[in-house]
């Protein structure tokens, strides 16, 4: 909750206009969590604000609070990700994740890690040198889904099956998209084969190792393309489920 006066980080999710010369923005900041806010007369040709809170950018934020709405009293750019959006892929990817997760975090989440999650994931294709395939960026920004996904509390189960809770072995194994995690092949009894997807040893793996490692590390694996395949699918699927984003 923004006090009288308060300094923070944020990362502007998204930007519009409002009425008269101002403008509205949602912010992620690093204290307060996911902030409705306004910028006066951030519309205007003169604005010294408006290069500052453009979205994707990581601002220095001073905020004011309002009786009816808090205000952005002064902001000053720490990282315009520049080279990010230079390149169209890397700028779609990151406009993907600023999107999704601007959709799954609810306002007042004070959560510095679901901040500095965001933030490597810019600095992460900000940094890269070169443009990014479509299929290296959308295997980075799968990962990136997991581990926000995690950080929720809403990571999928990929070490004991849902229903029997034995711990998973390697066979014959499916991954339930209402329950969001493994079910063996023993325990599918009655369970609606449409909730279900095939997954393989090896991308379950893929599920178990990811979380522990920087998106630099991931980059740099050398995974099968049938298996980051299957990895997307399943993340896919599953946003699709639960929240109705494709």
């Amino acid at each position: 909750m923004v006090e009288e006066s308060s300094a923070t980080r944020g990362i502007i999710l998204k930007r519009w206009a409002r009425k008269e010369a101002d403008a509205a923005l949602v912010v992620f900041t690093r204290d307060f969590g996911k902030l409705d806010l306004v910028a006066r007369g951030l519309q205007k040709a003169n604005s010294k604000l408006a290069g500052h809170l453009e979205p994707l950018n990581l601002v220095e934020l001073l905020l004011i609070k309002g009786k009816h709405h808090d205000y952005i009293g002064s902001a000053l750019t720490v990282n315009s990700f520049f080279n990010l959006k230079t390149d169209l892929n890397k700028l779609y990817f990151a406009g993907q994740a600023i999107f999704l997760f601007n959709q799954l975090v609810k306002p007042g989440q004070e959560d510095k890690a679901l901040f500095f999650l965001l933030e490597e994931y810019l600095e992460f294709l900000d940094s890269l040198s070169g443009p990014i395939s479509k299929e290296k960026g959308s295997s980075s920004y799968n990962f990136f889904v997991l581990k926000l996904l995690i950080e929720l509390g809403s990571g999928p189960e990929m070490f004991n099956c849902l229903v029997g809770a034995e711990k998973i072995a390697p066979g014959q194994n499916y991954f339930s998209l209402r329950r969001g995690g493994l079910v063996c092949h023993k325990c599918l009894g009655d369970i609606d084969k449409q909730e279900l997807l095939r997954i393989s040893d090896n991308t379950i793996k893929l599920f178990r190792l990811a979380p522990s490692l920087d998106f630099y590390k991931i980059y740099n694996l050398s995974i099968n393309k049938l298996f980051l395949k299957e990895f997307s699918l399943i993340i896919k699927a599953f946003l699709e489920y639960h929240y109705n984003f494709s």
